[in-house]
């Protein structure tokens, strides 16, 4: 597309008025996520939000398109699940027949280049807000955090596909910093008028790696990256050939293009001023909240991985695999919550509270709240702990040793610029 041209061609103008509701209502519909999140909407209530058109998407959905979607079962959000198979579906039937009647209606139209002017500008901020609000979570390493001892106890092939990627990233919370900065310096680039062009090559980076991530590694959020992606090809696109000029045929160019300002300085400088504003509160907010939930979520802070040494319950018989009294292994994976393994390697999750005062604590089945247990524990040495009451109806005398979390191959390694070998 060329929007600084005097006339545009017809696919030109065809394609514009496609994108400008379909890009434009996508682009509204995921902003309002980040925004939402960093103001104090809860999850529910962004689905409550999107559940407006639900009844009338699954209406169409059972007529029409056939996807299965159902309101009561599947989640209320425009994401890889059914609703956003039905609500991108419909969309892009709304965007066409919008962009047929409007055609018809404007067909004698030369260009859209004030239009275009604008809704870049909306794209450029949209996408500006998305991403600074991902790339905050990656700069202070929320987004994927630190792998808990449950998950470093766990083999690969017991992970899915995105919870290898998750523990991928959260390994190693520097690369995990490094990609959040990338993603909020296009971000920043993207916002200026004299910077957006080279904001948008580094984002068209950062997104096209994003979504091969999310794809190969089976992410529900493809949708949402791919849109993303293709925002910030239609805010590029004035300047494809150009570009191509420049990176293929070595040929000097110019991005300038024309601009359409507010003539008010006064409006002018108020809608500077409110964006300004805006931008400065949300980047603040959210260096807040996740730096105050990264200090909640420091790796290894309430983290125990006890290997139990001895499992008495009335007789001395080796313990078999199969046997579901006795444990292999109790993982304190918070203050709160602890994994019971079985000889099988079968998890429990638990409930955990721990009273200091008369030395026990009480567990309780996470699945089963019926269920519990108190038991007496005992410190006689520094990595020893001993326990002894009932579980499962038997009388149980358990001595376990603590295998340090930091002691872990994986947690031991340092970085080296210099190998030995």
């Amino acid at each position: 597309m060329k929007p600084s041209a005097s006339q545009w061609t017809s696919w030109q103008k065809i394609l514009f008025r496609f994108f400008f509701v379909f890009l434009g209502i996508f682009a509204f519909s995921y902003v309002v996520a980040p925004i939402g999140f960093t103001f104090g909407l809860s999850y529910s209530s962004l689905e409550n939000f999107f559940g407006t058109i639900s009844r009338p998407l699954h209406w169409l959905d059972q007529h029409f398109y056939h996807f299965g979607f159902d309101p009561a079962k599947h989640d209320n959000l425009p994401g890889d699940g059914r609703y956003g198979m039905v609500f991108y579906f419909t969309l892009f039937l709304f965007a066409s027949i919008t962009c047929i009647v409007w055609s018809w209606i404007d067909r004698k139209k030369d260009n859209y280049s004030r239009p275009f002017f604008w809704f870049s500008f909306y794209l450029r901020y949209c996408v500006a807000v998305i991403m600074l609000w991902y790339g905050f979570m990656k700069l202070i390493p929320i987004q994927m955090s630190y792998p808990n001892a449950e998950q470093l106890l766990s083999t690969v092939g017991e992970q899915t596909h995105e919870g290898i990627l998750w523990i991928f990233m959260g390994l190693s919370p520097r690369y995990q910093m490094f990609t959040g900065l990338c993603e909020v310096v296009a971000s920043l680039l993207l916002l200026f008028r004299r910077t957006y062009v080279l904001g948008g090559l580094l984002m068209c980076g950062v997104l096209t790696n994003v979504f091969m991530l999310n794809l190969w590694y089976n992410v529900q959020l493809k949708i949402y990256s791919s849109l993303t992606l293709v925002c910030v090809l239609f805010v590029l696109s004035p300047h494809f050939n150009r570009l191509i000029q420049l990176f293929f045929y070595k040929h000097a160019i110019s991005l300038d293009e024309k601009n359409y300002i507010i003539q008010n300085r006064a409006s002018r400088w108020v809608l500077w001023a409110l964006a300004f504003s805006f931008i400065c509160v949300f980047c603040s907010m959210n260096l807040f909240y996740n730096n105050r939930e990264y200090k909640r979520s420091l790796p290894m802070l309430h983290q125990k991985i006890y290997e139990i040494t001895s499992f008495v319950s009335g007789d001395t018989i080796p313990p078999l695999l199969t046997d579901s009294l006795r444990w292999k292994r109790l993982v304190f994976t918070s203050d709160k919550d602890a994994i019971i393994y079985r000889m099988n390697d079968a998890k429990d999750y638990y409930s955990c509270t721990v009273d200091s005062s008369k030395k026990t604590f009480a567990l309780r089945n996470t699945d089963d709240t019926t269920i519990s247990a108190l038991l007496h524990f005992d410190s006689p040495g520094k990595e020893q702990l001993l326990l002894s009451g009932n579980w499962k109806k038997r009388e149980v005398h358990i001595s376990m040793k603590e295998n340090p979390v930091d002691s872990l191959t994986i947690n031991k390694e340092k970085i080296s610029l210099v190998w030995d070998h």
